[in-house]
């Protein structure tokens, strides 16, 4: 990643009427917001941004029309397949791989069989169960109605399972969905996936689809995800959002946003949170 970054930075307490009227400036203006992190201890927030003030930055030049999110600790807060673990009792198993993963030291194809192995015999209900465990990650909701309120396509690909994230995708009225699907037999989990296998390339190929299905040019996609699995959904994208990202994926984004609401990465794409 190349860009040149101004020195400018600024804090502030979230809720103070100049800080967000401020963010809401910048993103009215159109300013570039290269990075943002917001930062909560105790009963106090304070955020800090920095801007890029260059003239030659290539990146983002309106607001998008096809945002493609991860969903496992991006748009959810949980790991799906570790609550499924967690249900069939191989928690710390599926863990320790879940992690290697993420950080891109194991095969992520490798990794994801290996852990549905483990899930071999698990109840079918225990889907069901998970998704009703499922919580969105705090700003979550808003984000999606910006941008749809922006006439911004938005989609959902996840290394995660179809049965659980569709009905997530429904509730948030989203209709662009890829994500791996278990295989179920006689109301067991087999511990085998159906159908193509959704990894790293899977996901980059996923917003591909996405975008030439809703006729969308590929200079108007954003991305935003946090693992290592997401490093090529984020390069084939116009920009790429790390959001409380791994090392590996923070690299090659174009913007790093570290906070615990989701909302927040409408300002480095040049909105404010809340829908008009």
């Amino acid at each position: 990643m190349t860009r040149r970054e101004s020195k400018t930075q600024w804090t502030g307490p979230e809720g103070d009427a100049a800080t967000e009227s401020r963010l809401a400036g910048l993103a009215t203006a159109g300013a570039r917001i290269t990075a943002l992190t917001r930062v909560i201890e105790g009963n106090q927030q304070q955020i800090t941004v920095v801007l890029d003030e260059s003239l030659d930055y290539p990146r983002l030049t309106e607001a998008p029309h096809l945002t493609v999110l991860d969903v496992d600790s991006t748009l959810i807060d949980q790991e799906v397949i570790d609550l499924l673990a967690e249900y069939a009792g191989v928690g710390q198993e599926v863990a320790r791989i879940t992690e290697l993963a993420m950080q891109g030291e194991i095969d992520f194809e490798q990794a994801l069989r290996k852990r549905v192995g483990l899930l071999a015999g698990t109840p079918a209900g225990a889907i069901e169960s998970i998704g009703s465990a499922v919580t969105l990650r705090h700003g979550a909701e808003e984000l999606v109605k910006v941008l749809q309120a922006h006439s911004c396509q938005v989609g959902l690909v996840s290394g995660g399972f179809v049965q659980v994230i569709a009905p997530v995708a429904n509730a948030l009225g989203i209709d662009l969905v890829a994500a791996n699907q278990l295989e179920v037999v006689d109301e067991e989990i087999t511990g085998r996936l159906d159908g193509p296998i959704v990894d790293r390339q899977g996901k980059a190929q996923a917003l591909q689809r996405f975008a030439q299905d809703t006729n969308v040019s590929a200079k108007n996609t954003v991305a935003v995800g946090d693992g290592a699995n997401d490093i090529e959904m984020l390069q084939v994208a116009n920009y790429g959002v790390a959001f409380n990202a791994k090392p590996a994926l923070q690299e090659v984004a174009d913007v790093v946003v570290n906070s615990p609401y989701l909302s927040d990465c409408l300002y480095v794409l040049g909105l404010t949170p809340r829908a008009t």
